[in-house]
């Protein structure tokens, strides 16, 4: 019998507000949401109490846990699991090693998949898991007859392509690990990704780079792959984008993973060319980054409010991301819905078309990093063109093609034997 949108009840596992809650959201506006499984959220359990902490001075875990508060129609069938955030904070805590907290990591979302597995399944025909999410709970689901769906956020390979981007600049970034994946080189015995990768019937990959991944690195097969990519928030379409002109912007955590190193050194050739552009960081960055002799052309913002990320957007003349290993970088999408020209990385995932939208440069390629920007800044006629087709891109992306899009996998997974 054929499967469709109607017949569908979804658990989605996700840890923390990814992409402000967007799977679940558009699962429950399409009445195909069974629960939502999480670590903590405003609204449930001890987060009802956070926006009343978040008033009291120096509560600033609770206003980051008022932070995260699921649409109502989500937050009526969400169920928190508390003890699974302490545990992963606790972990990403660990000063021994960074093989212990990737282990004590695996640790936390083991048990808590246990805990899952105990509140039930409900009238669920589905799992969608962020990242193999849930563990054990994968398992059991599986052998009960549910489908089994993971949504692979980032390439399984990024631990090992920023581990070894640590080791061949330490004086960026100390060593240090995701989930643990590349102990497994060294204990074959320790597999965090085992759930995932076994029990999944379908993955649903945001972008190529992560599609190949899987297939070309872990042996999945391409039919049990599904590009989906992800959504633009409307919110960015209202923007009225008036650049300033060599206004370069990066947002997100500048670190090894998002290529500061190669932005560094992109700035300094351009200014070493004569090009006075302005580098502006907005995002997290440690003292090591903030103080490192290569960023003295970078002015780093610091993590910043949507006010003040909404005037960087309308007045940036291009938007980098020379991005090592992503899923399909959010900001990316921004930038395209902004008007604002981008210029990335294919393993950023993002969906900017080179030479119509912006310009795709190889990964860790400083020279063609900095000759991308200046052709765009200094040619006014094609940066006014990209502006223009990076909104017409954009609009392709909407929430209404994200929900569809969705639904149909699950739809697809339905039908979907499982690999022996």
């Amino acid at each position: 019998m054929a499967v469709g949108a109607s017949d569908v009840r979804t658990i989605v596992i996700q840890y923390g507000r990814r992409r402000q809650y967007a799977v679940p959201a558009a699962l429950a506006r399409a009445g195909a949401l069974e629960r939502l499984y999480t670590d903590a959220c405003a609204g449930r359990g001890l987060g009802r109490f956070a926006p009343l902490l978040a008033k009291v001075p120096g509560g600033g875990r609770a206003r980051k846990l008022a932070a995260r508060r699921p649409p109502v129609e989500v937050l009526e069938r969400t169920h928190t699991f508390e003890r699974w955030a302490f545990d992963v904070e606790r972990a990403l805590a660990a000063r021994s090693s960074p093989e212990a907290s990737g282990r004590a990591l695996d640790r936390a979302h083991v048990r808590a998949g246990e805990e899952m597995i105990h509140a039930g399944f409900g009238h669920a025909t589905h799992v969608l898991s962020m990242f193999g999410e849930g563990r054990r709970f994968l398992q059991v689901a599986r052998a009960r007859g549910l489908k089994v769906v993971s949504d692979v956020n980032v390439a399984l390979s990024s631990e090992a392509i920023v581990v070894e981007a640590q080791r061949r600049h330490p004086d960026w970034e100390a060593p240090s690990l995701f989930w643990g994946e590349t102990v497994a080189a060294r204990d074959p015995s320790f597999r965090p990704s085992e759930a995932m990768l076994t029990e999944s019937d379908l993955f649903l990959c945001p972008s190529e780079f992560v599609r190949d991944d899987l297939v070309g690195a872990y042996g999945i097969a391409l039919e049990r792959t599904l590009l989906v990519p992800y959504a633009v928030n409307p919110l960015w379409f209202q923007l009225e984008n008036t650049p300033v002109r060599g206004r370069i912007l990066f947002a997100g955590t500048a670190g090894l993973r998002k290529g500061v190193h190669v932005l560094a050194e992109a700035a300094e050739i351009l200014f070493d060319r004569g090009c006075a552009y302005e580098f502006l960081m907005a995002g997290a960055a440690t003292g090591v980054v903030r103080t490192h002799p290569g960023t003295r052309r970078l002015t780093f913002l610091g993590t910043l409010a949507f006010d003040h990320m909404r005037s960087l957007f309308e007045t940036a003349d291009v938007f980098a991301l020379p991005s090592l290993a992503e899923g399909s970088a959010g900001v990316t999408y921004e930038a395209l819905g902004a008007g604002v020209p981008v210029v990335t990385t294919r393993a950023a995932g993002s969906v900017v078309r080179d030479g119509i939208d912006g310009v795709i440069t190889q990964e860790g390629n400083a020279q063609a990093l900095a000759d991308a920007i200046q052709s765009i800044v200094e040619d006014r006629i094609r940066r006014a063109d990209m502006a223009l087709a990076a909104r017409e891109r954009a609009a392709e992306f909407t929430w209404d093609a994200f929900q569809g899009r969705l639904l149909q996998a699950l739809i697809r997974s339905s039908e979907q034997p499982h690999a022996v």
